[in-house]
């Protein structure tokens, strides 16, 4: 009834606020309980949420998200794809999907993000016209969906190259660096090539030489460096998202000057290859390189410098067959991070003038704590217009490592952020690969479940997990395997995806901690046993668990009385019962997390 009267008011509300956008897509009740403009509490299920790829939903399959216990979707709002025409916007792509979400009462988080072919080649904003068709296309959308509870998210992943090439993809010039400068001496180089076309193309052929300014001469004239390589061979990596293609290196000469040459064959199938050795590059000067191939290539390289920062660039070899040269210079660039807080600064404005009630969000930061590239964000005054930081806290281990992260990026929030002002943090994207751990889909499902545990222990109030079905059916490419459920579509099966072990987790947890929130982690001797206290409707729970394989016994505190322990995935249920005058009792716990609920 509570629920109801809720939905009612909200839906009231946007009727008068809403305006013609309500008219387009029927204004909703929000199953996510937080006040349109602010964000709400780490609660389940409202915290719970997940990224997906469509606009146009599958029969079915929203149905499926809704029984999961999601209540959110990440998306991305494509600039390229609703701005065809210079100042027309076409959102009828995304008024469908919206509409869809509001019949499952769920709710969107929308990234504006990547590049557009009509402004500045296609690449990230940084112009003043770019910035300012951008803002245009922003405030249009804005208005378009205000008083649907959106939360809108500048760009993915800036500080992981996507700025840089404004697509999201291997196009770019450069990324990953904190401060845009390259500190020497440079510790490796990575050399490699991404078929981004199909298997089985055949060759291709690559020379290296590095050029530096010799300093010792005196007179700063490009010399060539030689290769400390010799007696060692590059190391070579066939990639274990994408295996298959085979490489080679020698030293030679080439055009009278020494040079690494590399041979890479893709006709046994494969999609990538990286070879890497260290070297010495000790000043400014220029990285050259040739490439021919029997098909276009993307050619990657990656240069990590004696600070631990990484350049990464991306050229593409658009010419069949024929050698083609290419230069890099090995001095300074314009930070990312000042190019991406120009921007969403621009934003941040544009949307406080248009539509001062929606969520704004950012900077989708890829992997933590990069704190160089947050603090520039922040110096720069982006906490002014953010109503929440989001982050992207990926790790191959345990979910509970976040803990020391989240902790170091709320501080440097808290060093930064207008005064009075509250900005929670966000777990914007986060999934884990089966392939990871050799196609072990349990090993994958018991990471999800606690990695939306640890989150809600820490006061994360939205989880967005990534990602809602395999992208393919291979069972050895890591991106094909972040999904909670299989690849195939079976339109006349209920459920329309199989689901795998990580989706009966998630839904497992939706539907054992409904309505309740984590009150904290009770003192235990061993550091690596996690006892969390939840409470909500029909009392207090408990989930338990431990990092390392193996069962153990750990004594929990209980209540006398009678305790449902429903096992991860919710295939398992038994009845435990604590006598009176009992405090607990013993329990075997293991990685996989059990649910205690008091009957």
């Amino acid at each position: 009834m509570k629920r109801f009267a809720l939905m009612f008011v909200v839906g009231l509300a946007l009727l008068v606020a809403g305006g013609a956008a309500s008219a387009k897509t029927g204004a909703g009740a929000w199953a996510a309980d937080w006040p349109i403009g602010r964000i709400g509490m780490a609660q389940v299920p409202d915290s719970l949420g997940v990224n997906i790829h469509f606009t146009n939903p599958r029969p079915g399959e929203m149905r499926m998200l809704a029984a999961a216990g999601f209540r959110w979707i990440r998306m991305d709002f494509a600039w390229g794809a609703t701005e065809r025409i210079k100042g027309r916007y076409d959102f009828h792509a995304y008024d469908r999907l919206l509409a869809a979400l509001e019949r499952h009462h769920m709710r969107a988080l929308w990234i504006l993000d990547y590049g557009n072919p009509l402004y500045q080649h296609g690449h990230a904003p940084t112009t003043p016209a770019a910035r300012h068709a951008f803002c245009r296309w922003v405030a249009a959308a804005v208005r378009h969906f205000k008083g649907h509870g959106i939360v809108w998210e500048m760009w993915n992943e800036p500080n992981g190259g996507s700025f840089s090439s404004g697509t999201g993809g291997p196009m770019g010039h450069w990324g990953g660096a904190d401060d845009g400068v390259l500190h020497f001496p440079t510790t490796s180089v990575a050399f490699g090539i991404l078929n981004v076309v199909r298997p089985g193309l055949g060759n291709f052929a690559g020379t290296l030489d590095f050029s530096s300014a010799s300093f010792a001469a005196g007179k700063g004239r490009p010399a060539t460096l030689k290769l400390f390589t010799r007696g060692r061979s590059w190391k070579f990596w066939n990639g274990a998202e994408f295996p298959g293609a085979k490489g080679s290196f020698k030293l030679a000469k080439v055009h009278g000057q020494r040079a690494g040459v590399f041979s890479y064959n893709f006709s046994g199938g494969g999609n990538y290859v990286d070879a890497t050795t260290r070297l010495r590059l000790r000043g400014p000067g220029v990285l050259r390189f040739e490439v021919r191939s029997v098909a276009p290539q993307t050619v990657l390289v990656r240069i990590t410098d004696h600070t631990g920062q990484t350049l990464q660039f991306y050229r593409t070899y658009p010419t069949v067959g024929r050698w083609q040269e290419f230069h890099i210079r090995l001095s300074r660039w314009p930070s990312t991070a000042a190019a991406y807080a120009r921007l969403a600064l621009d934003v941040g404005k544009t949307i406080r003038r248009v539509a001062p009630q929606e969520l704004y969000v950012g900077p989708a930061l890829a992997g933590v704590p990069h704190l160089n590239f947050l603090r520039s964000c922040f110096q720069a005054g982006l906490l002014k217009y953010w109503n929440a930081v989001t982050v992207h806290p990926y790790r191959l281990g345990g979910p509970e490592s976040v803990v020391g992260d989240y902790a170091a990026i709320r501080k440097l929030i808290t060093q930064y952020a207008p005064p009075g002002k509250r900005i929670p943090l966000l777990s914007g994207e986060w999934g884990y690969s089966s392939t990871w751990y050799r196609g072990n889909n349990g090993h994958q499902a018991r990471y999800v479940a606690r990695e939306l545990l640890v989150n809600l222990w820490r006061k994360i109030p939205l989880s967005i997990y990534y990602d809602w079905h395999n992208d393919g059916a291979n069972p050895a490419n890591r991106e094909d395997n972040f999904g909670l459920v299989d690849f195939a579509y079976h339109p006349a099966r209920d459920p329309v995806y199989t689901p795998k072990p990580a989706y009966l987790a998630v839904k497992t947890l939706a539907s054992q901690l409904h309505g309740c929130v984590c009150t904290g982690r009770l003192k235990v001797r061993q550091s690596n046993d996690y006892i969390l206290r939840f409470a909500g409707p029909g009392g207090k729970r408990l989930v338990v668990w431990k990092i390392g394989k193996g069962p153990r016994a750990v004594f929990v505190p209980l209540q006398s009385g009678r305790w449902r322990v429903t096992n991860y995935i919710g295939t398992k249920t038994r009845t435990v019962v604590v006598p009176p005058g009992v405090h607990g009792l013993k329990l075997a716990i293991s990685y996989n997390p059990q649910y205690l609920i008091r009957r």
